[in-house]
Protein backbone atom coordinates (compact mmCIF):
# COMPACT_ATOMS: atom_id res chain seq x y z
CA UNK A 1 0.00 0.00 0.00
CA UNK A 2 3.07 2.36 0.74
CA UNK A 3 4.51 1.72 -2.72
CA UNK A 4 1.44 2.71 -4.56
CA UNK A 5 1.03 5.69 -2.43
CA UNK A 6 4.55 6.38 -3.27
CA UNK A 7 3.50 5.58 -7.26
CA UNK A 8 0.31 8.14 -7.05
CA UNK A 9 2.12 11.19 -5.66
CA UNK A 10 4.83 10.68 -8.55
CA UNK A 11 1.84 10.23 -11.12
CA UNK A 12 0.69 13.76 -9.93
CA UNK A 13 4.73 15.66 -9.75
CA UNK A 14 4.70 13.69 -13.40
CA UNK A 15 0.89 15.61 -14.26
CA UNK A 16 1.97 19.52 -12.82
CA UNK A 17 5.76 18.96 -13.88
CA UNK A 18 5.38 18.36 -16.96
CA UNK A 19 1.41 19.26 -18.10
CA UNK A 20 2.20 18.37 -22.12
CA UNK A 21 4.30 15.04 -21.70
CA UNK A 22 3.02 12.35 -24.50
CA UNK A 23 3.16 9.84 -21.55
CA UNK A 24 0.80 12.16 -19.29
CA UNK A 25 -2.26 10.08 -20.47
CA UNK A 26 -0.81 7.18 -19.58
CA UNK A 27 -0.28 8.42 -16.25
CA UNK A 28 -3.48 10.25 -15.25
CA UNK A 29 -5.04 6.71 -16.72
CA UNK A 30 -2.99 4.98 -14.00
CA UNK A 31 -3.98 7.66 -11.50
CA UNK A 32 -7.78 7.34 -12.31
CA UNK A 33 -7.70 3.52 -11.83
CA UNK A 34 -6.16 4.11 -8.79
CA UNK A 35 -8.83 6.03 -7.29
CA UNK A 36 -11.17 4.06 -8.81
CA UNK A 37 -10.04 0.47 -7.41
CA UNK A 38 -9.47 1.86 -3.80
CA UNK A 39 -13.33 3.00 -3.83
CA UNK A 40 -13.98 -0.28 -5.40
CA UNK A 41 -12.07 -1.99 -2.28
CA UNK A 42 -14.69 0.34 0.16
CA UNK A 43 -17.41 -0.87 -1.91
CA UNK A 44 -16.91 -4.20 -2.04
CA UNK A 45 -16.47 -4.37 2.14
CA UNK A 46 -19.86 -2.48 2.06
CA UNK A 47 -21.81 -4.55 -0.31
CA UNK A 48 -20.83 -7.81 2.12
CA UNK A 49 -22.70 -6.02 5.06
CA UNK A 50 -25.43 -4.25 3.09
CA UNK A 51 -28.65 -6.69 3.21
CA UNK A 52 -27.78 -7.19 6.61
CA UNK A 53 -30.59 -5.15 9.54
CA UNK A 54 -28.58 -4.64 12.50
CA UNK A 55 -27.31 -1.08 13.54
CA UNK A 56 -23.54 -2.20 13.76
CA UNK A 57 -24.24 -3.22 9.91
CA UNK A 58 -25.67 -0.38 8.55
CA UNK A 59 -23.35 2.20 10.54
CA UNK A 60 -20.47 0.13 8.50
CA UNK A 61 -22.22 0.14 5.66
CA UNK A 62 -22.62 3.97 5.86
CA UNK A 63 -18.65 4.33 7.04
CA UNK A 64 -17.55 2.88 4.00
CA UNK A 65 -19.68 4.64 1.62
CA UNK A 66 -18.71 7.34 3.14
CA UNK A 67 -14.69 6.56 2.91
CA UNK A 68 -15.68 4.91 -0.97
CA UNK A 69 -17.33 7.95 -2.51
CA UNK A 70 -14.86 10.93 -2.83
CA UNK A 71 -12.36 7.83 -4.21
CA UNK A 72 -14.70 7.60 -6.77
CA UNK A 73 -15.64 11.09 -7.18
CA UNK A 74 -11.51 11.44 -7.94
CA UNK A 75 -11.54 8.81 -10.37
CA UNK A 76 -14.37 10.22 -11.97
CA UNK A 77 -12.45 13.93 -11.98
CA UNK A 78 -9.04 12.75 -13.63
CA UNK A 79 -10.34 10.25 -16.21
CA UNK A 80 -13.53 13.26 -17.23
CA UNK A 81 -10.09 15.44 -17.44
CA UNK A 82 -7.92 13.26 -19.51
CA UNK A 83 -10.93 12.97 -22.07
CA UNK A 84 -11.14 16.53 -22.52
CA UNK A 85 -7.68 17.78 -22.34
CA UNK A 86 -6.28 14.99 -24.65
CA UNK A 87 -9.65 14.12 -26.87
CA UNK A 88 -7.62 12.19 -29.65
CA UNK A 89 -6.03 9.75 -27.54
CA UNK A 90 -6.32 5.97 -27.45
CA UNK A 91 -7.46 6.54 -24.19
CA UNK A 92 -9.84 9.22 -24.44
CA UNK A 93 -12.81 7.28 -25.32
CA UNK A 94 -12.77 4.74 -22.33
CA UNK A 95 -11.59 7.70 -20.38
CA UNK A 96 -14.90 8.91 -20.78
CA UNK A 97 -16.59 6.09 -20.14
CA UNK A 98 -14.72 5.59 -16.67
CA UNK A 99 -15.20 8.91 -15.67
CA UNK A 100 -19.30 8.20 -16.15
CA UNK A 101 -19.18 5.02 -14.52
CA UNK A 102 -17.24 6.67 -11.47
CA UNK A 103 -19.55 9.34 -11.12
CA UNK A 104 -22.76 6.69 -11.26
CA UNK A 105 -20.86 4.67 -7.88
CA UNK A 106 -20.53 8.64 -6.53
CA UNK A 107 -24.45 8.87 -6.87
CA UNK A 108 -23.71 11.70 -8.97
CA UNK A 109 -26.21 11.05 -11.77
CA UNK A 110 -26.39 13.89 -13.89
CA UNK A 111 -22.84 14.33 -14.19
CA UNK A 112 -22.73 11.00 -15.13
CA UNK A 113 -25.32 11.56 -17.90
CA UNK A 114 -23.19 14.90 -19.27
CA UNK A 115 -20.15 12.59 -19.49
CA UNK A 116 -21.57 9.98 -21.08
CA UNK A 117 -23.54 12.03 -23.27
CA UNK A 118 -20.19 13.80 -24.70
CA UNK A 119 -18.22 10.43 -24.80
CA UNK A 120 -21.10 9.62 -27.22
CA UNK A 121 -21.26 12.36 -29.58
CA UNK A 122 -17.61 11.75 -30.45
CA UNK A 123 -17.93 9.96 -33.61
CA UNK A 124 -14.12 8.98 -33.92
CA UNK A 125 -14.67 6.55 -30.64
CA UNK A 126 -15.38 2.93 -31.60
CA UNK A 127 -18.88 2.49 -32.21
CA UNK A 128 -19.81 -0.68 -30.81
CA UNK A 129 -17.66 -0.76 -27.41
CA UNK A 130 -17.50 2.83 -26.43
CA UNK A 131 -20.65 4.64 -27.92
CA UNK A 132 -23.22 1.70 -27.86
CA UNK A 133 -21.98 2.06 -23.93
CA UNK A 134 -22.19 5.69 -23.28
CA UNK A 135 -25.68 5.50 -24.51
CA UNK A 136 -26.73 2.06 -22.41
CA UNK A 137 -25.03 3.92 -19.16
CA UNK A 138 -26.89 7.32 -19.48
CA UNK A 139 -30.10 5.43 -19.42
CA UNK A 140 -28.91 3.18 -16.35
CA UNK A 141 -28.27 6.93 -14.71
CA UNK A 142 -31.29 7.99 -15.88
CA UNK A 143 -33.48 5.11 -14.42
CA UNK A 144 -31.14 5.59 -11.11
CA UNK A 145 -31.70 9.24 -10.77
CA UNK A 146 -35.26 8.77 -11.04
CA UNK A 147 -35.03 6.23 -7.88
CA UNK A 148 -33.48 8.55 -6.13
CA UNK A 149 -36.22 11.68 -6.69
CA UNK A 150 -38.76 11.69 -3.91
CA UNK A 151 -42.07 9.86 -4.29
CA UNK A 152 -44.23 12.89 -5.00
CA UNK A 153 -42.12 14.27 -7.59
CA UNK A 154 -44.00 12.40 -10.11
CA UNK A 155 -42.88 14.87 -12.74
CA UNK A 156 -39.15 14.71 -12.19
CA UNK A 157 -39.62 10.78 -12.33
CA UNK A 158 -41.65 10.28 -15.14
CA UNK A 159 -39.14 12.50 -17.58
CA UNK A 160 -36.08 10.55 -15.92
CA UNK A 161 -37.93 6.99 -17.19
CA UNK A 162 -38.67 8.53 -20.19
CA UNK A 163 -35.40 9.45 -20.98
CA UNK A 164 -34.27 5.91 -20.14
CA UNK A 165 -36.67 4.52 -22.65
CA UNK A 166 -35.53 6.88 -25.19
CA UNK A 167 -32.17 5.88 -24.74
CA UNK A 168 -32.76 2.03 -24.68
CA UNK A 169 -34.71 2.91 -28.33
CA UNK A 170 -32.18 4.72 -29.32
CA UNK A 171 -29.26 2.20 -28.66
CA UNK A 172 -31.22 -0.81 -30.43
CA UNK A 173 -31.42 1.47 -33.06
CA UNK A 174 -28.34 2.54 -33.79
CA UNK A 175 -25.61 0.01 -32.60
CA UNK A 176 -28.23 -3.29 -32.90
CA UNK A 177 -25.66 -5.91 -33.25
CA UNK A 178 -23.83 -4.36 -29.93
CA UNK A 179 -23.84 -5.62 -26.46
CA UNK A 180 -24.88 -3.21 -25.32
CA UNK A 181 -28.24 -3.27 -27.45
CA UNK A 182 -29.05 -6.39 -26.10
CA UNK A 183 -28.42 -5.33 -22.35
CA UNK A 184 -31.20 -2.76 -23.65
CA UNK A 185 -33.68 -4.97 -24.59
CA UNK A 186 -33.36 -6.44 -21.75
CA UNK A 187 -34.28 -3.10 -20.25
CA UNK A 188 -37.03 -2.39 -22.29
CA UNK A 189 -38.37 -5.65 -21.14
CA UNK A 190 -38.52 -4.87 -17.65
CA UNK A 191 -41.78 -3.69 -15.97
CA UNK A 192 -40.59 -0.55 -15.04
CA UNK A 193 -41.13 0.33 -18.93
CA UNK A 194 -44.65 -1.79 -19.96
CA UNK A 195 -47.04 1.31 -20.72
CA UNK A 196 -44.45 3.42 -22.18
CA UNK A 197 -44.34 0.12 -25.02
CA UNK A 198 -47.78 0.22 -24.59
CA UNK A 199 -48.24 3.52 -25.79
CA UNK A 200 -45.72 2.93 -28.09
CA UNK A 201 -47.44 -0.06 -29.81
CA UNK A 202 -50.71 2.03 -30.15
CA UNK A 203 -49.27 4.85 -31.51
CA UNK A 204 -48.22 2.48 -34.11
CA UNK A 205 -51.08 1.11 -34.66
CA UNK A 206 -52.95 4.51 -35.02
CA UNK A 207 -50.43 5.55 -38.05
CA UNK A 208 -50.83 2.22 -39.58
CA UNK A 209 -54.57 2.50 -39.88
CA UNK A 210 -54.07 6.01 -40.70
CA UNK A 211 -51.93 5.49 -43.80
CA UNK A 212 -54.22 2.30 -44.49
CA UNK A 213 -57.50 4.91 -44.78
CA UNK A 214 -55.21 7.91 -46.43
CA UNK A 215 -54.64 4.95 -49.49
CA UNK A 216 -58.38 3.81 -49.34
CA UNK A 217 -59.28 7.35 -50.36
CA UNK A 218 -56.74 8.04 -53.08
Amino acid sequence: MGETQNAVEEYVKLAYKYPNHELLPSVMSRLGGYFQQTGLAFKKEADALRDKEDEPSKSEVLRLDQLSFPEFLNAAMVFAKLQQRFPEDLLAGLAGLRAGQNFMRAHQYAKAIKIFTDVHAVEAYDDREIRSQALYWSGISNERMAGLMAEDNWRGRGEAMDAAYEIYRRVTFDFPDSLWAKYARGRLADPAFESRVAKENEARERMIEALKESRKNR
